[in-house]
């Protein structure tokens, strides 16, 4: 932000989106470039990114998306081929391939990355979850032996358990 957002206005118009924006839809359709990178704020929050759904919303409305392609953006980013990987070398060099990329026709977007997202596939999956949640309460009560829950206790006990297989294990080998 403080330094790859400057060097681009020296070239070009530059929105940043830091709020609520009212109609996310019409402004990637204005836009011909999409930044997203969040490594930096998700590094200082000491959690990970999860699915990322402003960089697909950019990409179904045409837009070129450059990322970090940190944490969960990685399940459907892929730099060479749906994106452009940003802040991996220079400040230069992303500049560079920025305004490369502003000055070239727009590289089309895969169909089938975008298919997976639409309503009616979305609607799809959803009633699979939906119809497995009902087994799974249906069936529940039949089921008395429940799998141990991975608690402080349990992991201790799996922990030591290990421990002594590897402490078998080299006592076995010195005999």
């Amino acid at each position: 932000m403080k330094q790859l957002i400057p060097a681009l206005r020296q070239h070009c118009q530059v929105q940043v989106v830091d709020s609520y924006v009212e109609d996310i839809g019409g402004l990637f359709n204005r836009a011909k470039v999409y930044l997203y990178d969040s490594a930096e704020y998700w590094a200082q929050q000491k959690v990970s990114e999860g699915f990322g759904l402003q960089p697909l919303e950019a990409m179904a409305c045409g837009c070129q998306v450059f990322s970090s392609v940190n944490g969960g953006l990685s399940d459907y980013l892929d730099p060479g081929f749906n994106c452009y990987k940003i802040a991996g070398y220079a400040k230069e060099y992303d500049v560079q391939r920025i305004l490369q990329v502003l000055e070239a026709p727009p590289r089309p977007i895969p169909t089938a990355l975008l298919e997976e997202y639409r309503s009616s596939n979305i609607l799809h999956r959803f009633q699979i979850i939906l119809t497995e949640i009902n087994e799974f309460f249906d069936h529940q009560p039949q089921f008395a032996s429940p799998i141990p829950a991975l608690s402080p206790l349990h992991l201790t006990r799996l922990r030591t358990q290990q421990l002594w297989m590897k402490i078998n294990k080299r006592f076995l080998r010195r005999r």
